[in-house]
């Protein structure tokens, strides 16, 4: 940079030694300061470099839990993670504020499987309190709804929502500015709970979703619940009602500044839907990049179901059911097994997959993938109707209609 100047690499090692050889107390006095001059001028990642080489573990766990929540908010919930691991592991593996951070950084970050070990590690600690626990049984929810795994979610999500009320606001921890207080336990319980039971293909799902909305939780719950309702109406056929709770979801994330975030995945999702039902197919291609920059097969294979499922209504609109035929064939092939036997998503792709294996012709193997799918849902009901009317048997279509 303009003005800077910086000792070759070979010399700053070289004083540095003479240093330590010197006043070896002195060290890490200087790298402290150091840490304190950039921080001053907002440069915290060297900051946290000098505290890690100072061994100034305190001030740098501090470092994490001051701006985790900014971090957070700009999607980068993964350098959290990284300082709180750059920390050795004795330190701080009998805390459970910390375990928590580090638990809900990964999962944020798109790493379930990291935050496991910890949220464990909570449940043996003597030290953590109930709402520790609480939270840590929350956190797991997320995580295994983030793998697909709805059943493990539900039954969570369920504990905490049954105790919340049991909590004080001044007892529960503070995590990433997401979880700081009864009302966001709740709203995350619920979205949690919402999510779960449309995976499975309950009706109840709505219920839970909306009650996010009147919770009272941080704005984070309220724009992924958003996105959910968005994401049950733009598949049910509501283009109306998903668009504008997809819309409203992205408003309130750029309000509160998390409009780069995963939480706007669903929102993203419903209105590359809505704008490919609408034949706006430039508009739904942006919709759904958008989505799949926080939408990882590796990471969040569900959200990447979901994606790939659009992408494949996408190819179809753009150039034909053989195009969607083959993001659907490339996808089975890279998915991981719970996220397709969710019934509620199976049951959509199995019948984007019947549509498109009537459109060929293939009658007989439309049947067949709709005789995989879990739950006979209304969109598998519609591609049944559709074949028995391609086949002419307009009784039996009449028949599935009534």
């Amino acid at each position: 940079r303009s003005g800077w100047f910086r000792y070759h690499r070979l010399f700053r090692a070289l004083l540095r030694h003479h240093l330590r050889d010197e006043d070896p107390t002195r060290e890490p006095l200087l790298l402290r300061r150091a840490a304190e001059w950039h921080v001053a001028r907002d440069d915290v990642d060297t900051a946290v470099d000098y505290l890690a080489e100072a061994g100034a573990w305190e001030e740098l766990l501090d470092a994490a839990f001051t701006y985790g929540d900014a971090l957070f908010a700009k999607g980068r919930a993964a350098t959290v993670v990284r300082w709180v691991e750059r920390v050795p592991r004795p330190v701080w593996q009998g805390r459970p504020s910390v375990l928590l951070l580090h638990a809900a950084a990964s999962i944020t970050a798109g790493d379930p499987r990291a935050a496991s070990e910890n949220l464990d590690a909570i449940d043996a600690l003597a030290s953590a309190s109930a709402a520790d626990r609480m939270v840590a049984d929350l956190l797991g929810a997320r995580s295994a709804l983030q793998q697909g795994a709805a059943g493990r979610a539900l039954a969570a999500a369920d504990r905490v929502l049954r105790d919340v009320d049991s909590l004080g606001d001044t007892e529960v921890p503070h995590v990433l500015g997401i979880i700081g207080s009864r009302n966001d336990v709740s709203a995350a319980a619920l979205h949690t709970r919402g999510v779960a039971l449309w995976y499975q293909g309950k009706a109840a799902a709505r219920a839970s979703l909306e009650a996010v909305l009147e919770s009272g939780g941080d704005a984070a719950w309220e724009i992924l619940a958003l996105g959910s309702l968005a994401l049950l109406d733009a598949w049910c056929a509501r283009l109306r009602s998903g668009r504008q709770l997809g819309l409203q979801a992205l408003a309130l994330a750029r309000q509160v500044e998390l409009d780069q975030q995963p939480v706007t995945t669903g929102a993203y999702i419903a209105l590359a839907h809505v704008a490919r039902e609408h034949d706006e197919l430039d508009e739904a291609t942006m919709f759904l990049e958008q989505a799949a920059k926080w939408a990882s097969p590796a990471h969040r294979p569900v959200a990447a179901s979901l994606v790939r499922i659009e992408q494949a209504l996408l190819a179809f609109a753009a150039g034909g059911p053989i195009d969607g035929l083959a993001v659907l064939t490339g996808h089975r092939a890279r998915a991981r097994t719970h996220s397709s036997q969710l019934p509620a998503i199976q049951a959509h792709q199995r019948a984007v997959e019947a549509r498109f294996l009537t459109m060929v012709g293939d009658l007989d193997g439309a049947e067949r993938a709709l005789d995989m799918a879990s739950d006979d849902t209304a969109d598998v009901m519609a591609s049944r109707v559709y074949i028995a009317v391609e086949r002419g048997e307009v009784q039996a279509a009449r028949a599935l209609v009534v």
